[in-house]
């Protein structure tokens, strides 16, 4: 079974940090990770297309890499078990909104979170 548990968004511009905002998003994640003990969740990052596709695909394996970290590093500390994390990296590919500015790409930089249940 399969459900999307979560949409972590938006990224600062060329920033994979979790700050302000997202760290509450990540919390919660974590929350929801409590809650469902998902089997495996698949992180996926993506960007917006103000960068070259190399760049944008590594950027987006970094975001969702950092949610992965700061869920793993949470659930370890309440001393929850881990479900089994699987990292995607999309760059700019499938925009969810407009990339005609900066600030209206906003909402491509983000990581979409996808718990699968046993």
């Amino acid at each position: 079974r399969v459900i999307v548990a979560i949409e972590i968004v938006p990224f600062a511009e060329n920033s994979s940090s979790l700050s302000g905002g997202l760290s509450k998003q990540a919390n919660a994640l974590v929350r929801l990770i409590r809650r469902f003990h998902p089997k495996t969740i698949v992180l996926a990052g993506y960007t917006d297309v103000y960068a070259s596709a190399s760049y944008n695909a590594i950027l987006s394996r970094m975001r969702a890499n950092e949610v992965g970290a700061y869920a793993t590093a949470a659930l370890k500390r309440e001393r929850v078990a881990l479900p089994r994390l699987l990292y995607r990296a999309f760059g700019a590919s499938h925009p969810i909104v407009s990339n005609r500015s900066i600030a209206a790409a906003a909402g491509n930089r983000r990581v979409e979170v996808t718990f699968y249940l046993p």
